[in-house]
């Protein structure tokens, strides 16, 4: 087995929402990322346009607290993710959900993403983290956009070695639930 320093040198990982088989992408193949920025450039103004373009149905629907709640449920996937709980973990994945995994095709269906995370569980991760998430929310409160920063933390004998990386989700909120149903990662190394 590889160890989590080795690994963590040799390829990037990605470190977060991580749902389909182990994506690894070496250090010396650039041209992907020029192209995983651009996909995520699209995909960021897309959301824009599509945001501003939603009307609310109801004044009564409280975006802060809208936004809050995607912000937590991220974290709860996170933690069902850190506690390698398959089940726990799709409950956050929307029905026909997508995965745009850092230079690998895409992860389509709960699945494939069930699969990926059979395969994923086995890495020796001791955490999953976000930090400073910005989310965007439809003026409907009903879709959002959560983009982020996050770490895969490893232990290794006294010390923890970190993964760093970035991440954009897409939210739709299903029967009163934030769902997640698309999700594009990858590391900053």
């Amino acid at each position: 087995m590889v160890s989590p320093a080795t690994f963590n040198r040799r390829y990037l990982l990605s470190p977060l929402f991580s749902f389909g088989r182990i994506q690894k992408f070496k250090l010396e193949n650039h041209s992907s990322i020029g192209s995983l920025v651009t996909k995520l450039l699209f995909a960021f103004f897309s959301l824009q346009i599509l945001f501003t373009g939603c009307e609310s149905n109801d004044a009564s629907i409280d975006l802060a607290k809208e936004k809050q709640k995607v912000i937590d449920t991220d974290k709860a996937l996170l933690i069902a993710e850190t506690q390698r709980d398959l089940e726990k973990t799709l409950e956050f994945i929307g029905e026909g959900a997508i995965f745009h995994p850092a230079s690998k095709p895409p992860i389509v269906g709960r699945e494939a993403i069930r699969s990926f995370y059979k395969e994923w569980f086995k890495i020796p991760y001791a955490e999953i983290v976000s930090k400073d998430a910005t989310v965007l929310i439809s003026d409907s409160g009903d879709l959002a956009c959560l983009i982020g920063n996050s770490y895969m933390g490893f232990n290794n004998s006294d010390d923890v070695d970190r993964t760093e990386g970035k991440y954009i989700s897409i939210w739709k909120k299903v029967n009163d639930k934030w769902l997640c149903f698309s999700v594009s990662w990858s590391g900053n190394e």
